[in-house]
């Protein structure tokens, strides 16, 4: 006893000094000094995750009855939402028998100047809030000011209610009244329900003119005046309800619920909805809710809460659903049956324009705990069409089956036939026939995985076995084998040939960090490249390893790529840290390229530094070919570059000879801190044809000089892969006289041919200031002898008059027995005021009654 006695001391000793420490608090936070560290500790609890809350003060008995002023919430732009006064007067010991009871809760005014751009929320591994019931005596909020960037236009409210969400069998009260202070415009309601009588009264409205919040919250088109109202009431062996709604494109919507006892102490609750609802939906959508759309269902509640569903039907001009079954929430079970059925595929063309179908529809079947519930559902399809393919009959069979773990076994069986294609030759690849079958599960959070996949067709047999998660991949894919014409329409590409592939991938979201192996045959492979397809005749193969972490870094090993006359070779990697790597490229014959071209080339390139800092320093070899019949000899270009991505700068050297004749060229790149970039020593010699000088570009303004002497164009044709003829000595000077880009040009040429056409002599000298600004053109062009797609002109001269917003034109030409003589004025857009039109032909003459602009627009020239 003597020990008891001591236990009980203890004890007693312990409560109370529990007691004496919590009243101690209770009393400290009753204090001036108490209640700022209190506003200082809550704010510092709610903030984190992007968001900053502060609390200006804190007035009253802590924490029975207390007011908050000056609270400010702030994201990393700045303060987003404020309230000046804040009262809270509740009953917190309630809250140890689960019910939040509050007296009052009432704001001055709350301003939300814009939404919060916040992160994501981490996900909680907590089990969250027990379920609670609640009181609300008095709500209010005097003020809601709600800034343009919430609603698109501001907004200022009134709030008042109040709530008691107890126990049904105490008795349910709620009322609510949300008011526009700024115009007209109330949404109000209330509903009680009385269980001595299970009376149920509802009684809610809306009504707003146009461009109101409710139209703005609801998303309709056009902001239409909105007046809905809901409302029923009887008991719940007898209940009536309604629905009006009345919003623009939405005149008829409307309806009616009610619930009826029936044997067995049950009820039965229907439900009859009709009107027109496409008002209420997107544009893309709205034809697939054409017309008067009706849902129309009933189900009857037993007294332990099961429901058994005798119909719902939902009918629209797009889609029709059936649904029957059963469901115990309270056991979380359940047994369904439902099928949806597509109607006119043309009304679902703004959301998939490229999909039609003769007839599509889906049955399913649900059983079990609807956690993990066993499916059977079965997709068909006639006459599907998607882009340039089509299938005459499909069939798509689905199943779930739940496992020991909780998780879903997932398995997909598919079949298609009468495959077609636009094209004949895709048809013909593609056969006539294809089968598809997945397997996977779905875990108890509803995370899809695939393990392995197989398709079957003429042009495809693919096999995937892993992992495939949208959050990561890993396994292997085996193509045994691809026939690539089956695929030119999905390309855009005219491709042909044969291909196989076996894959190794392990990737991460998004493919953000990715590793490769690849092991690729192709034979007969046609891309419609014309420069690559001459290298895929024959067999041609891909192999080596390729990775990328998810800061960039990237690592390539041993990747060859082999193929008729072309080998490449890459190894090395380019990371932060440093970048090594190799690329070597050979070719056996440039004729592949082109039939214009012969010759071996080989090609190499180092990288360097690190992926923040790329170098490169490579070279490109031609010893010995041909290109437009002219010879080549030792043609080497070298580039030696630094920092690629940023401050690029670097040098470029060209050798060698073409037609016997030196081909010669240098020049250096150079990047400023500031951005500017100078192209200098530009020094490029072909034959008899030179280029020479220097060019800057900072801010958007070019400066310098560049000037080509050419004796015989022919020296450059086998550059520029066309036959070329001609003289011509041209100077290009770029300045800017008062921070105005100005380009100045002087060029004379003759017996000048290219790609067909025809130039007998040109002689420009003009000067163009703020060319892509306010234009204005000074100067005057004289050519004679051209000939341009079939037209020949014996002279035209085009002189220019520059002034403040326009430049003057004036042109005399001749040409196909015609003279012509023609003025306007050329101004910003560009646009051209055509003034004065004279076209003579002997004795005809045409000439413009009234003056006409043209304007240039994406489209073409507009003509007024």
């Amino acid at each position: 006893m003597k020990v008891l006695r001591r236990i009980f001391a203890w004890v007693a000793i312990a409560v109370a000094a529990v007691i004496i420490l919590l009243l101690g608090l209770w009393g400290l936070v009753q204090t001036g000094p108490g209640k700022s560290l209190l506003a200082s500790t809550i704010g510092s609890l709610a903030s984190g995750n992007g968001l900053t809350l502060t609390i200006g003060g804190i007035e009253g008995s802590v924490p029975f009855s207390m007011t908050a002023t000056d609270i400010r919430a702030a994201d990393n732009k700045g303060v987003f939402a404020s309230v000046d006064r804040a009262h809270l007067a509740w009953h917190p010991m309630r809250l140890l028998g689960g019910v939040l009871d509050i007296e009052t809760l009432a704001a001055g005014k709350v301003s939300l100047t814009r939404l919060p751009e916040l992160p994501p929320a981490p996900e909680s591994s907590g089990s969250g809030l027990p379920a609670m019931r609640a009181i609300l005596g008095n709500l209010s909020v005097d003020e809601l000011a709600l800034g343009a960037p919430v609603l698109g236009t501001p907004v200022t409210l009134s709030i008042t209610g109040n709530a008691r969400l107890v126990d049904p069998a105490e008795g349910l009260a709620l009322a609510f009244a949300v008011e526009r202070r700024d115009s007209p415009g109330a949404v109000k309601g209330t509903a009680r329900y009385v269980p001595g009588t299970e009376q149920l009264d509802i009684d809610v409205a809306a009504g707003e003119p146009a461009g109101g919040v409710v139209a703005r919250l609801i998303g309709l088109p056009g902001l239409p005046a909105v007046a809905a109202s809901v409302k029923g009431s009887g008991t719940l062996d007898d209940w009536q309800g309604k629905l009006v709604l009345d919003a623009g494109d939405i005149p008829d919507l409307g309806g009616t619920a009610a619930i009826r006892a029936v044997e067995g102490g049950s009820r039965r609750v229907m439900l009859d909805l009709a009107g027109t609802v496409a008002g209420l939906a997107p544009e893309n959508v709205r034809p697939a809710l054409d017309g008067r759309s009706e849902m129309i269902g009933s189900a009857v509640i037993d007294p332990a809460g099961r429901i058994a569903i005798e119909g719902l039907n939902l009918k629209t001009a797009g889609v029709g659903l059936a649904l029957v079954g059963t469901l115990d929430i309270r056991a979380g079970t359940g047994k369904l049956a439902f099928d949806i059925v597509g109607g006119d595929a043309s009304r679902f063309a703004g959301l998939m324009p490229d999909l039609a179908w003769n007839s599509l529809r889906l049955h399913a079947e649900v059983d079990g705990k609807l956690a993990a519930p066993t499916v059977d559902a079965t997709l068909t399809a006639e006459d599907l069409k998607a882009n340039a393919y089509g299938a005459a009959t499909v069939a798509v069979k689905a199943t779930t089956r739940p496992q020991a773990d909780g998780s879903l076994a997932l398995a997909v069986d598919g079949n298609a036939g009468g495959l077609s294609a636009g094209d004949t030759k895709v048809a013909e690849a593609l056969g006539k026939a294809a089968r598809f079958t997945l397997a996977g599960s779905v875990s108890s959070s509803y995370a899809v995985a695939l393990a392995a996949a197989h398709v079957a067709l003429d042009a495809l047999d693919m096999d995937f076995a892993g992992n495939a998660t949208p959050q990561a991949v890993t396994g292997t894919a085996k193509i045994a084998r691809l026939d690539l014409a089956a695929f030119a329409p999905l390309a855009g590409q005219p491709l042909s040939g044969l291909a196989a592939a076996n894959i190794d991938i392990a990737a991460s979201e998004g493919f953000a960090a990715f590793s490769a192996k690849l092991g690729i045959r192709a034979r007969d492979a046609v891309t419609g490249i014309a420069a690559l397809d001459g290298f895929l005749r024959g067999e041609t193969t891909i192999v080596g390893d390729v990775s990328r972490k998810a800061d960039g870094d990237i690592a390539v090993d041993g990747l060859k790529i082999a193929g008729k006359g072309l080998d490449v070779a890459v190894d090395g990697s380019i990371a932060k840290a440093g970048a090594d790597l190799q690329a070597k490229v050979a070719v056996a014959d440039l004729a592949a390229v082109s039939p214009d071209l012969s010759g071996a080339m080989s090609a190499d390139a180092t990288f360097s530094g690190s992926l923040e800092k790329l170098d490169v320093d490579g070279k490109v070899l031609i010893p010995a070919g041909t290109a437009m019949g002219r010879k080549i000899e030792n043609l080497s270009l070298a580039v030696s570059a630094t920092d690629l991505l940023g401050a690029a700068g670097g040098t470029f050297g060209l050798d060698g000879r073409i037609a016997g004749k030196p081909a010669t060229g240098k020049g250096r790149l150079v990047t400023d801190a500031d951005g500017a970039r100078h192209l200098e020593g530009l020094d490029i010699l072909i034959g008899s044809v030179s280029t020479k000088g220097d060019v800057a570009l900072a801010n958007g303004i070019a400066t310098g000089r560049l000037a080509t002497a050419a004796g015989d164009l022919a020296d450059i044709s086998a550059l520029a892969m066309t036959e070329v003829a001609g003289k011509l000595d041209a100077t290009l000077v770029l300045d800017a006289p008062g921070g105005v880009q100005q380009v100045a040009l002087v060029a004379r040429g003759s017996g000048i041919r290219a790609a067909g056409q025809a130039l007998g002599q040109v002689d420009a000298d003009a000067t163009i200031r703020d060319p892509a600004g306010n234009i204005s053109v000074d100067g005057r062009v004289i050519v004679a002898g051209m000939k341009a797609g079939g037209v020949t002109i014996d002279k035209a001269t085009l002189a220019a008059t520059g002034a403040p917003g326009a430049t003057a034109l004036k042109l005399e030409a001749s040409g196909l027995g015609m003279n012509v003589t023609a003025a306007g004025d050329l101004s910003d857009g560009p646009t051209l005021k055509l003034q004065a039109l004279r076209v003579t032909k002997g004795a005809t003459a045409v000439t413009l009654q009234e003056p006409a602009t043209l304007k240039l627009t994406d489209g073409g020239v507009a003509v007024d």
